[in-house]
């Protein structure tokens, strides 16, 4: 299966560049059809120039994610079929019957998606977190959090400057707040992964948005995923982050709070959450409604509507600060970790041909890098905490390309080199 999909995807892309000759393309394939693995051979890929000009990447993409393609089929479901009498009629109620679901095999467990909208390459894409809560052996979790996954179809369209939606089913029905579980957060990353591999969408405008539960979660899955959301809101929820180094994900990603006055305790958790961010250099949308307690009034669904309107990703920041936080995210932006740990720390700063790393704990990483970062055509130096570590021309190289839209299928956000330093 790999092996044909792999050998299609290279016909296809060392044909559809004008700079790449059919001798070059015979020797791709020659050389695939001899490697034993896919791995190994996109790894030899890596070290050779086989990509000319910018355009030739540029060209390539669509190509690569249309190979790689692993197509979701939503089926129309029941939203109440899961439901007691008493919850199957407050969906009534609020009108919510079917939609479309998808089922997404994570390695944490299955995850639900609804799948709605019209995505394409130019669409954006809201990715919303229910809400719900109720867990352990005295409250009937697994009904209010399949409720509230209603609800959230309900509430994502009051969400207008968005063409499609995302909205994932949490999968810990046990826990009082599931959406900042770590296994949550990593069933919604794969499900988004999985969402992308089937749907085309603009990837500088994916906005993530929670309400209760889930506005809890945003705190939480945005601060380790702040990579991939051009904008985040929390909803009726207090911050559930409580590492400083954390929040500091968030400097290159619009964050908004949207929260009612008489909501106390939350209101409270979240101020503490501004404050961090604010003592970060960075300036959260702030939004109470007086008078409102833990339910929100419509308008705020159209404050949170305006705030993603204005709001765009920028893929490739100069400045870049992370924090890992969870093994499993091991790229963000450009930096790669292959062991991330919570605990180390990277700042990179990019300017001109010149880059500037300094860390804490990391003794290895990569730096992904494009024509939008650097001319990758001239010498590139690094230097990481203090010491020359690079100088050299990156070039552009087809594994790169490849490697990185299999790991993320963003149109949005791709490369064409790649340095791996030791420290």
């Amino acid at each position: 299966m790999y092996r044909a999909l792999f050998l299609s995807l290279l016909l296809m892309s060392a044909f559809a560049a004008e700079t790449l000759s059919s001798s070059a393309a015979k020797k791709i394939v020659k050389q695939y059809v001899a490697s034993d693995n896919p791995v190994a051979f996109l790894t030899d890929l890596v070290g050779k120039d086989l990509l000319k000009k910018p355009r030739d990447a540029e060209r390539l993409v669509p190509v690569i994610l249309k190979a790689l393609a692993q197509p979701l089929k939503p089926t129309s479901q029941d939203l109440t079929k899961n439901l007691d009498e008493k919850r199957k009629k407050v969906q009534g109620m609020m009108g919510i019957k079917s939609a479309p679901v998808a089922m997404v095999e994570t390695t944490v467990g299955p995850m639900r998606a609804i799948c709605t909208g019209k995505p394409s390459a130019r669409a954006p894409l809201l990715v919303y977190l229910h809400g719900g809560g109720h867990g352990g052996t005295k409250h009937p979790g697994h009904l209010d959090n399949e409720m509230a996954w209603g609800w959230g179809f309900h509430r994502s369209r009051m969400i207008t400057s968005t063409s499609a939606a995302c909205i994932p089913r949490c999968i810990s029905d046990t826990a009082l707040n599931a959406w900042i579980l770590d296994t949550d957060i990593e069933a919604l990353s794969q499900t988004l992964d999985a969402y992308l591999r089937s749907f085309p969408v603009d990837g500088n405008r994916i906005y993530l948005m929670g309400t209760s539960m889930g506005g809890y979660g945003v705190w939480k899955a945005g601060a380790i995923e702040a990579d991939r959301f051009a904008a985040i809101a929390s909803l009726a929820a207090g911050c559930a982050e409580k590492k400083k180094t954390a929040l500091e994900n968030l400097a290159s990603t619009s964050f908004g709070v949207f929260i009612g006055s008489k909501d106390r305790k939350r209101l409270k958790e979240a101020e503490r959450g501004k404050a961090v961010l604010e003592s970060l250099g960075i300036t959260p949308q702030w939004t109470v409604y007086e008078g409102s307690g833990h339910a929100l009034p419509d308008t705020a669904y159209g404050d949170v509507d305006a705030f993603f309107r204005t709001h765009k990703r920028d893929p490739y920041p100069a400045q870049l600060r992370w924090h890992p936080q969870v093994s499993w995210k091991k790229r963000f932006y450009h930096l790669r970790i292959d062991k991330p740990q919570a605990g180390m720390s990277v700042n990179c700063d990019c300017s001109a041909n010149a880059i500037n790393i300094t860390s804490d704990k990391v003794n290895a990483l990569s730096i992904y890098l494009n024509d939008t970062l650097v001319n990758v055509d001239e010498i590139v130096t690094v230097t990481w905490n203090g010491t020359d570590v690079y100088k050299d021309i990156p070039g552009r190289h087809l594994g790169v390309l490849l490697e990185s839209l299999q790991e993320r299928s963003d149109a949005s956000q791709y490369y064409t080199a790649r340095i791996d330093l030791k420290n």
